[in-house]
């Protein structure tokens, strides 16, 4: 039934359990001094809201949770994050969401789940990334250069990213560098 993380963590503690207690917000200050920390279980807590500044860990389970997105900076930190857990979390599908999703593409090393949006009512159960690429595909083409000409919703985040690859080409000329897109 803890509140708030405690303020008791040995500094070289490299798990810490704090799934199914109540916490509603998560302080990067909180974990300053636990330098050691890789793995960090805060499953089934009803956090809303975190703080940016969290560093140092491997695997964040995020899990049963409160969070409707991630404010714009939170994930900055997390150099050595490879797992990240964000199943059954009421997601909501809006413009605040393209941070976490933008941020996980640029991070592809980092493996997570559960990015499934549950409002508003219109997108519930699209995939994250459905909605984003969704989001763009109303953007007239001759006011967005970059617009994918196969755009196809239907497909999933992983044939998005292959067909993404596919049509990237960079060319060297003169010292500049040009990526084409489309």
């Amino acid at each position: 039934d803890l509140k708030k993380v405690p303020g008791n963590i040995p500094p070289d503690t490299a798990k810490l359990d704090l799934s199914n207690n109540k916490i509603r917000q998560l302080q990067a200050k909180e974990f300053e001094d636990v330098s050691e920390l890789k793995i960090l279980n805060l499953n089934s807590n009803g956090i809303a809201y975190i703080d940016p500044g969290l560093n140092n860990l491997e695997e964040l389970d995020l899990s049963n949770n409160s969070l409707q997105n991630f404010e714009y900076g939170v994930l900055e930190d997390l150099y050595f994050l490879k797992i990240l857990w964000l199943r059954e979390n009421p997601w909501r599908c809006d413009y605040n969401i393209h941070y976490l999703f933008y941020w996980l593409k640029h991070h592809y090393n980092v493996h997570y789940n559960g990015l499934e949006c549950k409002m508003p009512e219109e997108y519930k159960g699209w995939s994250i990334g459905k909605y984003v690429r969704s989001y763009y595909e109303e953007c007239p083409k001759d006011k967005f250069p970059i617009y994918p000409e196969t755009f196809d919703l239907d497909k999933d985040d992983e044939e998005w990213e292959r067909h993404k690859e596919q049509t990237v080409q960079t060319v060297k000329k003169h010292g500049v560098i040009v990526t084409v897109i489309g």
